[in-house]
């Protein structure tokens, strides 16, 4: 045999007898297809724990292992105590598995291709060490389930099908860019696994895409001492969850007892579906707790309780400036607290929204309600709702519905609740209603209290205006109460005139010619014709013109078996006043008539 050949033989008896988890064997193509997946994790990690070995056995494609996960404990049911991640203490090593087996599982080309399609799914672990699935393309889901992962979970954009951390404990989460083509769980999804999700430190998942659900239900939630920012650089203190720029196919789900310690972030985020928030706590005291600036919803928002887990609450401000939600922003049974002088509540300013709901809510402490230049089809809030005078911001507020209540009293109260200075904005929007609604009257009743709003802005002089255009033409919104002052100026002057006239006051006036010494016919006088003619500016009745009180006397007249003085000067100083409220009354009719002075 020649030494070429010997030496071939040599080779290939060298490599049948390789260990078949040997990195010789995998790289001398395909001898491994007949393994199984624990040969091949033995080759690369000795010493394997208990729960790796359960891990590789159940995500072996041809073990068909039954359960829905692999156990790393003494139980298979997921509620039992000895599961509990809050217990880990107790746990001993062989419920550890090493971060890099899972990291290893994903990326070695031969191990991932015998990974069950089901994934890796693991109940009750200890994850030890970094967690790295950053920039994996992960061809199967990932489900750690009341697992204990004390160091920061590294998910940055990672692809992977489905992402279930429910009721495990984990340490910071640093997901920017992560993307999820079905659900992501990282609370519970559901099932009752005897305790919550909780993360010690910031869950980053900025610019997230999730085709599914996101749900962080149940979940307890912490800001981290820094927080984590692009690159992990320091970004300032604040987050518990960042979802900022997220894009969300389903609902996200941040209910049923979450609790959040620290601001969460869901500015420019996009969900198709619904934000559910009933029964969340959220934290931030003198800051914002829950920040949704410029978020699009799709469907609805819903802060609310949820028996049994309580009231939606909120220890700092809750933001939703310039969102826009699909259908209905509803809130009932919620709760909002802060310190007094601190900003909190919710601010909503610029929201657009199909219908907004707020009853049964608690601003305790002085909380605020804003919704300046938001714009809603629909508005229903109840009166215990409202918040206290000086917190209610509702400038360029618009909205096609409200109430009840919404008559004019009580809404005005409402519009009352405004800070200073005067604003017209909110008078207009419900007059606009009432009107549209068919109650004109009460659309009177709030463009006249936007009059006072106006005028008692200004000094005495234009209170003293603003008090005669009320009471005579409503702000020109009830011209014809002129004539109604109109008339009883005319009507006292008539009885004014009766009396003088009676008491000898009147004298002829002979405007054309002096007395002859013969007694010529001379106009009558009449007290009702001689008040109109004093009154009306561009009218001549022939009475002004021939008759005129004589200053100089003073004389008895008798009405009613009554005997009084009369005075000459007095009635003529009444007529004259008389003449200024004709021309006054008349300008003020006209002006209010041709809408000259309204104030809409």
């Amino acid at each position: 045999m020649s030494l070429i050949a010997r030496l071939a033989a040599f080779i290939g008896l060298t490599i049948w007898l390789l260990p078949l988890s040997s990195p010789l064997a995998r790289a001398a193509g395909g001898t491994l297809k007949h393994g199984s997946l624990l040969e091949l994790g033995a080759g690369e990690f000795p010493d394997l724990t208990r729960a790796e070995r359960a891990l590789l056995v159940y995500a072996d494609v041809r073990s068909r292992a039954p359960g829905d996960f692999a156990i790393a404990g003494t139980s298979a049911v997921s509620t039992d105590p000895s599961n509990d991640p809050m217990h880990a203490d107790r746990w001993d090593h062989q419920r550890d598995v090493r971060a890099e087996l899972i990291r290893w599982l994903a990326v070695d080309p031969d191990a991932s291709h015998m990974v069950d399609p089901r994934g890796i799914r693991l109940l009750g672990a200890r994850i030890t060490g970094k967690l790295d699935l950053s920039h994996v393309n992960m061809p199967f889901g990932l489900a750690l389930i009341r697992c204990v992962i004390p160091e920061q979970i590294d998910l940055d954009s990672i692809v992977i099908p489905k992402l279930n951390l429910a009721a495990s404990a984990a340490g910071e989460i640093y997901a920017p860019s992560i993307s999820v083509h079905g659900d992501a769980d990282i609370g519970w999804d559901g099932h009752d696994y005897g305790n919550q999700f909780s993360a010690s430190g910031e869950v980053y998942a900025p610019a997230a895409t999730v085709d599914g659900d996101f749900s962080f239900r149940g979940g307890r939630f912490h800001s981290s001492k820094i927080e984590l920012g692009i690159g992990g650089e320091p970004f300032g203190p604040g987050a518990a969850i960042d979802l900022s720029g997220a894009r969300i196919k389903g609902n996200v789900t941040m209910c049923c007892d979450l609790r959040a310690k620290g601001r969460v972030t869901l500015d420019g985020s996009d969900i198709d579906k619904d934000l559910l928030l009933f029964a969340g706590h959220f934290t931030n005291p003198g800051n914002v707790a829950l920040d949704a600036l410029g978020a699009k919803i799709g469907e609805s928002v819903v802060m609310s309780e949820f028996p049994p887990y309580g009231e939606f609450e909120a220890n700092g401000l809750v933001s939703f400036v310039t969102a826009h939600v699909g259908n209905l922003f509803y809130v009932h049974r919620a709760h909002f607290s802060g310190k007094a002088n601190d900003t909190f509540g919710l601010d909503a300013s610029g929201l657009r929204a199909e219908t907004l709901f707020w009853q049964n809510v608690d601003l305790a402490d002085g909380g605020m309600l804003k919704l300046t230049g938001a714009s809603v089809y629909g508005f229903n809030d109840d009166i215990q709702s409202w918040p206290k005078r000086g917190r209610l911001f509702i400038d360029d507020l618009e909205y096609h519905g409200i109430g009840p209540p919404n008559d004019a009293r009580t809404r005005l109260r409402w519009i009352a609740l405004q800070p200073p200075p005067y604003r017209p904005q909110p008078y207009r929007e419900l007059a606009k209603f009432l009107a549209d609604s068919g109650d004109a009257n009460g659309a009177a009743a709030v463009m006249i209290a936007l009059g006072d709003a106006r005028y008692s802005q200004y000094g005495v002089g234009g209170r003293a205006l603003g008090w005669l255009l009320k009471v005579t033409i409503g702000y020109g919104h009830r011209p014809l109460l002129a004539l109604v002052w109109s008339l009883a100026v005319v009507m006292v002057g008539w009885l004014a005139v009766e009396v003088g006239k009676r008491a000898g006051l009147m004298r002829e006036t002979w405007p054309e010619n002096n007395p002859s010494d013969s007694k010529s016919p001379y106009e009558e006088l009449s007290p009702l014709l001689y008040s109109l003619d004093v009154f009306l500016p561009f009218v001549n009745l022939h009475q002004e013109h021939y008759w005129w009180p004589d200053a100089r006397s003073t004389r008895r007249a008798k009405i009613l078996g009554v005997s009084f003085a009369c005075s000459g000067r007095a009635l003529r100083i009444y007529l004259w006043l008389q003449i200024i409220a004709g021309w006054l009354l008349s300008a003020i009719f006209v002006a209010g008539v041709t809408g000259l002075i309204r104030n809409d």
